[in-house]
């Protein structure tokens, strides 16, 4: 595959706000890193959401801690990263261990670790969102997003992300398989 190509189109999109119907299995090709999956999603979806920062983080193979893998501020973005998270304190284990999608839109007073408040929450962090990814009934890793917009991700707790969440989950759990 050529390199200097983009992957995907993402001309087919269609989003409303019940639903987001984006296929990553046949917008990305088997090989495509989880970090450049993660930015192409992110940036489709900052068109509609006001999104100001993002992390992907995924569970290490073992199960022990989570590592964020990729980030997305204001457009630049920092891939294929291997920040271990600590557990202390921790939002992100907490969503993780109940496995239901988070949203607070009150960014002032953060239940995380600071390591987290930095990942996902600037100072003008006005709601922020965070989706487990479950594949099989186990939580993966976690996609989430902050904006400076109150409310920004409302359209998220009726299960909007659900269907990619799952899909990247999937890719997840192949790609730690190989390794």
């Amino acid at each position: 595959m050529n390199k200097n190509k983009p992957y995907p189109a993402h001309n087919r999109l269609i989003n409303n706000q019940h639903s987001f119907n984006y296929d990553i299995e046949s917008e990305w090709p088997p090989e495509a890193d989880l970090s450049e999956i993660f930015i192409g999603l992110t940036r489709i979806l900052q068109r509609s959401h006001a999104i100001t920062k993002g992390v992907l983080v995924i569970y290490e193979p073992d199960g022990t801690r989570f590592v964020a893998a990729a980030t997305w501020n204001n457009g630049r973005t920092r891939k294929n990263l291997s920040i271990k998270l600590p557990h202390v304190f921790s939002l992100f284990k907490n969503i993780a261990e109940d496995g239901r999608f988070y949203m607070d839109n009150f960014c002032r007073i953060f239940e995380g670790n600071s390591f987290e408040r930095n990942l996902l929450l600037d100072s003008d962090s006005q709601s922020f969102a965070v989706q487990p990814l479950k594949y099989e009934g186990r939580v993966l890793g976690l996609l989430g997003y902050s904006s400076d917009q109150p409310m920004a991700f409302t359209t998220f707790e009726n299960g909007f992300l659900d269907e990619v969440a799952r899909q990247l989950a999937c890719r997840i759990s192949k790609t730690t398989v190989k390794k």
